[in-house]
């Protein structure tokens, strides 16, 4: 079975979607019953989604603001592409310390997949995204900043 991230911008939550095919566009949020977004990123297994649903209660408790979560997200981004096993590790201790979870997660195999994890979700967090009419859709950009200006 494949886990597809989702997000709820009602409550702010992100879960899993298991489905064996393709998941709707638009789940079913398990918290409010709202219908939330599918978020861009890798599909995961089952026991990985143990870890994806820790790793999302470690940082929502963890109470970050979105500043706070988007540098995190970037530290680790620049981190993943090429690390050796030896950085991940020092990189996946320093983040589970961060995050208050101590040694629960050590024996995960998949540290960088579980790096890979705390991305989306911080990187999800970090993007605040409202409803309007029932379509998702960005924040509004900010009156005036990209509106011609004279030459003069």
């Amino acid at each position: 079975m494949r886990h597809y991230p989702a997000y709820c911008s009602d409550c702010k939550r992100l879960w899993l979607v298991a489905t064996q095919d393709a998941p709707s566009a638009s789940p079913t949020c398990p918290l409010c019953k709202e219908r939330g977004r599918l978020v861009p990123g890798a599909y995961y297994s089952d026991p990985a989604s143990i870890v994806f649903s820790k790793l999302e209660s470690a940082i929502i408790a963890s109470k970050m603001g979105p500043g706070a979560l988007a540098r995190l997200s970037g530290e680790l981004e620049r981190l993943l592409p090429s690390p050796t096993e030896q950085e991940i590790d020092s990189a996946f201790r320093e983040v589970t310390s961060r995050l208050s979870l101590g040694t629960e997660l050590d024996s995960t195999s998949g540290k960088r997949v579980a790096l890979r994890m705390i991305v989306t979700i911080a990187n999800t967090l970090s993007q605040p995204v409202v409803r309007e009419s029932g379509v998702m859709r960005l924040p509004q950009t900010i009156r005036g900043l990209f509106d011609p200006t004279s030459k003069q």
